[in-house]
């Protein structure tokens, strides 16, 4: 099991081993791994567990990511490995905005999600909505938005 508190040359060395082997990795933490660890967890970013299960989920939704964008085309082994790196990128950021949310006691409403969202889009997520000619579709957008079974 990785613990990593902001040191980044170490938690470059745990997402290159985990996505140098994922399936080692799983394996491993489907064992419960060693030395007490709890079972399924692959790494510990200031605290904030993260799980093999987690890990995939992540991995999956880069995977549809990058197929979306060219659909015509099957990815390739280098391909799939960037889609490994972004997934642990983003559970280990995400973990680590947590801990300062948590830390500086931030708070935010759903109202206040729901305006920024309906307002004032962040461009990441519209990039999610771009059609064959990159334009944005926003209807699209709205309509997910709208529907509370989405992600």
């Amino acid at each position: 099991m990785f613990v990593v508190d902001d040191n980044e040359d170490f938690l470059a060395l745990a997402r290159d081993w985990i996505a140098s082997d994922p399936q080692l990795c799983l394996a491993g933490c489907a064992r419960g791994g060693s030395g007490g660890a709890d079972m399924g967890v692959i790494g510990t970013v200031n605290g904030t567990r993260i799980t093999a299960q987690e890990y995939d989920q992540s991995v999956r939704q880069q995977v549809a990511a990058m197929r979306q964008q060219s659909p015509e085309r099957e990815l390739n082994a280098n391909q799939y490995a960037t889609a490994q790196d972004r997934a642990w990128d983003a559970l280990v950021q995400n973990a680590l905005v947590e801990a300062a949310i948590r830390e500086r006691r931030i708070k935010i409403s759903d109202q206040e999600v729901l305006d920024t969202l309906t307002k004032d889009p962040p461009a990441e997520v519209l990039s999610q909505y771009r059609d064959a000619n990159g334009q944005v579709d926003m209807n699209r957008y709205y309509a997910d938005l709208q529907n509370p079974d989405n992600d």
